[in-house]
């Protein structure tokens, strides 16, 4: 009960609460200023609806780029985001109702940093995230885990996902008269493990002299921004399928490592992940299921739930980027457990 006692008072929200919330709106008001002008390159509409579309078309196939700062405030939006939801995970477990809307203020302001982006992925992202940390919380806490309890929790954060889901392509227009929602909802779903299964029957793998051009690319484009001789290469897949009346070009992350490695070894990368993570995760039982451990592994497990979908693991969470988003997360963790030391000295 420890942690819960230290975690209990993290959200100084009379001190320091309005800080991040005016930092986090100031944030948001920049993001959504880049949003319109790279939105302007490509687009003439002025409608926020309207000019989602070809924005993300736009960044999908290179055409336009938001620059880095953008990403940074979007990270440390998903740093508060993630920390919050923990925090919301302990106060409940110590009944500390109150502090539950303090934490959770800043898990909605997120949610408009991800709508101007335009993708689903960083909602799926936090549900997951949530899931995994609420089940973490709720197992140090009690050891007699309450079968009906997690699978209660399960259906909220499929039913909070799908409301996600439905408004984001509501407003990117991906939803609308010529894609019902369950039709979309199908083909995000259910359509990558058929697609992958056309490409391994009827298309062929190419020869290439670079190894890990579909999943290393984050580690060819560090080379490639320090003058390395090597190519750049881009996650977004160009080649697609079509199957009936589906045309797609996500294959599961099945695609990538067989292009790039062989059927060999795409079981050599799902025998290694496996390890990695089940070794992440006893080291976690191990030293007791600390806040700061559960918030890493809760924020780079979703890989492993996403294989059926899309590659996440090395385009992700080896990515220069993710570091940097682990660091800034623990820097945040440590932050407020500065201010809850300090403030019981105080007292």
């Amino acid at each position: 009960m420890k942690a819960v006692k230290v975690f209990r008072a993290f959200l100084l929200i009379g001190h320091y609460g309005l800080f991040f919330i005016v930092l986090l709106l100031y944030f948001l008001y920049l993001n959504y200023m880049d949003f319109l002008a790279i939105a302007s390159q490509v687009t003439q509409e002025e409608e926020f609806t309207k000019m989602l579309g070809p924005v993300i078309d736009g960044i999908s196939h290179q055409k336009i780029e938001l620059n880095r700062w953008n990403e940074y405030r979007l990270r440390f939006a998903t740093g508060m985001a993630y920390l919050s939801v923990l925090a919301v995970w302990i106060n409940l477990r110590a009944h500390q109702y109150k502090e539950l809307l303090k934490w959770g203020c800043f898990v909605i302001m997120y949610f408009p940093f991800v709508v101007l982006t335009g993708g689903r992925q960083p909602f799926m992202y936090l549900i997951m995230f949530s899931l995994i940390s609420f089940f973490l919380v709720h197992r140090r806490a009690d050891s007699h885990n309450s079968f009906g309890k997690e699978l209660m929790i399960i259906s909220i954060a499929v039913i909070t996902f799908l409301i996600c889901f439905l408004g984001i392509g509501i407003v990117n227009g991906k939803i609308g008269a010529d894609a019902n929602f369950l039709k979309v909802l199908v083909h995000y779903a259910g359509t990558n493990i058929s697609a992958f299964d056309v490409y391994i029957n009827e298309m062929t793998i190419p020869d290439t002299p670079y190894i890990g051009a579909k999943t290393l690319t984050p580690i060819y484009g560090f080379l490639h921004a320090h003058g390395f001789n090597v190519p750049q290469f881009f996650q977004y897949i160009t080649l697609f399928t079509a199957f009936g009346p589906v045309t797609t070009n996500v294959y599961t992350a099945f695609y990538r490592y067989i292009n790039d490695f062989g059927y060999f070894g795409c079981a050599l990368i799902m025998f290694l992940m496996g390890f990695f993570y089940t070794f992440l995760y006893r080291q976690l039982y191990h030293y007791g299921l600390k806040n700061w451990m559960i918030l890493i592994y809760a924020s780079i497990a979703y890989p492993i739930f996403l294989i059926g979908r899309e590659e996440r693991f090395f385009n992700e969470i080896l990515a220069t980027s993710k570091i940097s988003f682990i660091v800034g997360l623990l820097i945040l963790y440590k932050f407020f457990e500065f201010l809850n030391e300090r403030r019981s000295k105080a007292k």
